[in-house]
């Protein structure tokens, strides 16, 4: 399992570094993709960070292999991505293949953008579902609908990746995961 992460300058660092440790821990493999001009990215909190790839290197087609897309938030990476007509066409592939799309914080607005949560229960970060034509907005921490799943903010990153986990590799995965953060020593 190797989820594709589209990020950029601007990108929730929290959100990304946060996200993409725990579905490591449950054994989901993530591939960095920067949409900025390299590889390396300037998050919203000035934590630099390596892509594995970057957007200007490959091919749409070349992407459409990964098991699922995860989008961290962040306003101003999330602005910069939802301009990009190459990521929303991605996005909206997936949504047609029914693969699984992640998104938090500002981030579900991508996909409002794509026009991939059209009478679909999303959640977001305050005032973002402004950009969410269609969607059934709900403010909840944490929403699945179908094969999407959506957070509210850097505050749910655990709940949010949790979820995932449990999505994609069953509650037992999950569980064991659950017991690694919170063991104490």
């Amino acid at each position: 399992m190797n989820i594709l992460t589209i990020c950029t300058n601007g990108t929730e660092d929290s959100e990304l570094v946060g996200t993409v440790s725990l579905l490591k821990r449950g054994n989901i493999d993530t591939t960095l993709l920067s949409v900025a001009k390299d590889k390396v990215i300037t998050g919203s909190h000035g934590v630099k960070i390596v892509c594995d790839l970057s957007y200007n290197d490959v091919k749409n087609k070349d992407l459409l292999a990964y098991d699922g897309l995860f989008f961290p938030g962040g306003g101003r990476g999330s602005k910069e991505i939802r301009e990009n007509e190459g990521v929303l066409s991605l996005v909206r592939e997936y949504a047609k293949k029914e693969k699984p799309i992640f998104a938090i914080c500002g981030a579900p607005s991508i996909l409002g953008f794509a026009g991939v949560l059209k009478n679909k229960r999303f959640t977001c970060y305050d005032g973002f579902e402004q950009y969410v034509k269609g969607g059934i907005y709900v403010k909840e921490n944490v929403v699945k609908d179908q094969n999407i799943i959506t957070a509210r903010s850097v505050n749910y990153v655990t709940e949010f990746a949790l979820m995932i986990i449990d999505y994609l590799q069953g509650s037992e995965i999950k569980n064991k995961v659950i017991k690694a953060i919170l063991r104490e020593d």
